[in-house]
């Protein structure tokens, strides 16, 4: 009996990625101000000094246009309603894999064989098709570790196993696999 046992273990870097090169997303510091994201402005001077602290500024030059307070904290406030900016064929997906092995082999001298072998994998990444142009919108693009999952497309068990015998077709001939 043969026993063999082998580890396979891959890593990506610099994956195309579309949509995790989101640019306009509120940043996570800013969400301890609560309900007063919701609150609206008109003006640089009417805007709150919390918010003020953490980086907001009124988009426009003059006053009068409504703004959420959380639009001000955004890199580009001026793309109003939720627009954003992406960064197409931005490199930033990652992807890792590993693989445990085992294959057993087993010749008795009758002429019959049996192989087994079993995968043990753990598949994960930022990235679930790179295929069809990358992922979907980060959760929070100030930090893609956190986008990090189990593959979808991952078989984390695989077993085989395969039987062979070998038949004499005539008295004194050769035996042929079939």
């Amino acid at each position: 009996m043969v026993v063999d046992a082998g580890y396979i273990g891959t890593k990506g870097t610099a994956l195309m990625a579309n949509g995790l090169g989101v640019l306009n997303q509120l940043p996570p510091n800013t969400l301890g101000l609560g309900s007063l994201l919701t609150s609206n402005v008109t003006s640089q001077a009417a805007l709150p000094a919390a918010a003020v602290a953490l980086g907001a500024r009124y988009p426009f030059g003059g006053t009068g246009q409504s703004v959420p307070i959380w639009q001000t904290l955004l890199p580009f406030p001026q793309l109003l309603t939720g627009s954003t900016v992406g960064a197409w064929n931005s490199p930033l997906g990652f992807s890792s894999y590993h693989a445990l092995q085992v294959q057993l082999n087993k010749q008795y001298s009758s002429g019959i064989s049996w192989l087994a072998n079993y995968t043990l994998s753990k598949a994960l990444g930022n990235v679930t098709n790179v295929y069809a142009g990358g992922t979907g919108t980060p959760m929070i693009a100030y930090n893609l570790a956190l986008q990090k999952a189990i593959v979808l497309t991952t078989r984390p068990t695989w077993s085989r196993s395969a039987c062979n015998t070998n038949y004499p077709s005539a008295k004194g001939s050769v035996s042929v696999p079939r």
